[in-house]
């Protein structure tokens, strides 16, 4: 019986390891190349996606590495009071499901570069909705990834806030 369960564990690990070896290999030879094609055709959501994807398998693997600050930027975002989550959606793509962000205070957090809307909520707390440029607002950068966007917002308690707003 010891034998069929050290054969059972064995078994279990190599298939384990064989498994993450053809992870690593589709990362590094299929999805560094493709997240490359997708920034140089302007889908920097799409390259973000696969990065984040391909770093499960890579981890920080030079490659990757040098793709971050291309296809993406540090964000710090706090609120008062704290423990807001924060969201975000491609600007445009209205039937595009939120992404979890995080809770506030969030700092230097990897966001993908591009044009977004970003909501933020807490319970007893009006939303607040707003672009990336108008959470961030406006930079200027001479190299890839720009520098780390900070935003700081002051939440409303609901029903505190004027009508129409």
């Amino acid at each position: 019986m010891d034998r069929a369960v050290a054969a059972l564990v064995v078994a279990g690990v190599t298939v384990q390891v064989m498994r993450h070896a053809r992870e690593v290999r589709w990362a590094r030879t299929e999805a560094l190349p493709e997240i490359s094609r997708l920034y140089d055709g302007g889908k920097v959501n799409e390259a973000y996606a696969l990065a984040v994807r391909a770093e499960k398998s890579i981890g920080d693997d030079p490659a990757l590495k040098k793709l971050w600050p291309e296809i993406s930027y540090p964000i710090t975002v706090e609120t008062t009071p704290a423990g807001a989550s924060v969201y975000r959606r491609w600007y445009g793509d209205a039937k595009s499901a939120w992404e979890f962000v995080g809770t506030t205070p969030l700092k230097d957090v990897r966001s993908p570069q591009g044009p977004f809307v970003w909501k933020i909520e807490k319970t007893g707390y009006a939303t607040v909705m707003r672009t990336t440029l108008g959470l961030f607002g406006f930079w200027v950068s001479t190299s890839p990834g720009g520098p780390e966007q900070k935003a700081r917002l002051a939440l409303d308690e609901s029903g505190k806030v004027p009508g129409g707003w």
